[in-house]
Order: C-alpha cells, then structure tokens, then sequence
C-alpha cells in the first residue's frame, strides 16, 4: 500500500498573476473586500493543490489579522494594481462606520478583462490543459466546497 502524498509544484509568477485576475473574476458578483479575497484564495490554492498538485505559494496563516490572511498575499494583489493596473481596488466609504474604508476588488474595465480574456485565458488553458470555461467551472465548484 502506497502512502507517497501527491508532489506540490509552485506556479510561474505570471500564471499565479493569471490565476488572482481569474479570481477576481469568479467572485466580482460578491463586491468582494480584501478579507474575503484572502478567503477565496485561499479555497482556490487549496482547489489548485488538490485537484493539479499546484501551489500558489502562500501560507495564510497569519490569525492575529484574519485567520486565512497572508501578507505576501495581500502584497501581490497591491503590487498587481500599482504594476498592472488592472485591478481596481477603490476606496469605498461604509456608512455604518464613520471613518473606515473598505476596498471593493474588481478587474479595472477594460483593461483587466481584456487582458484576462486574452493573455491569461490561453497561458490558464495551456497551463491546466483544459478550456477557460471549464477551468473557472471546476474553480467555482471546488471553491464553493470551501467557503459556502
């Protein structure tokens, strides 16, 4: 009886920027903040890990800010916006609470999702051997498992 574990690879920097991009995508109809970003990655790498045997890297660990966070994390998705410049993560005062803002994440239009349905779509496709549209299908299911 064979107990070997599946052998984890790391992704290439520009398919991991790919894949963040292909998640803002799937949970954009959620408005999502950077709290429930760090949650869906986290579903997604454990998706990735599972499924193709890829890592996105991160280690979502750090319970003193959020249970799931990750600082290199939530330095990527910034660094994405500053160099990119294809994510959109506004400013968005919560009335409820006066003085505090929330980021609502979202592909910047039109550049984002020209980029994401170009670029990244065939470097996904050929990366996980599988079209776009079932790729971002298998993602939501397995993510759903996840997060509910």
């Amino acid at each position: 009886m064979s107990t070997s574990k599946k052998k984890i690879k790391l992704v290439d920097p520009v398919t991991k920027a790919d894949l963040i991009m292909l998640l803002y995508k799937i949970i954009e109809h959620e408005r999502p903040n950077y709290g429930r970003m760090h949650k869906a990655a986290k579903a997604l790498q454990d998706f990735l890990e599972e499924k193709y045997g890829y890592t996105l890297g991160y280690r979502f660990t750090d319970s003193s800010i959020y249970d799931v966070w990750d600082n290199q994390f939530q330095e990527d998705i910034e660094r994405y916006d500053v160099l990119d410049r294809v994510v959109n993560n506004s400013d968005l005062p919560i009335p409820e609470t006066i003085g505090y803002y929330s980021h609502e994440l979202k592909l910047r239009r039109p550049d984002g999702e020209f980029l994401l349905n170009t670029v990244s779509k065939h470097n996904l496709e050929k990366q996980f051997k599988t079209r776009i549209d079932v790729l971002i299908e298998e993602i939501k299911k397995g993510m759903l498992k996840r997060i509910g």
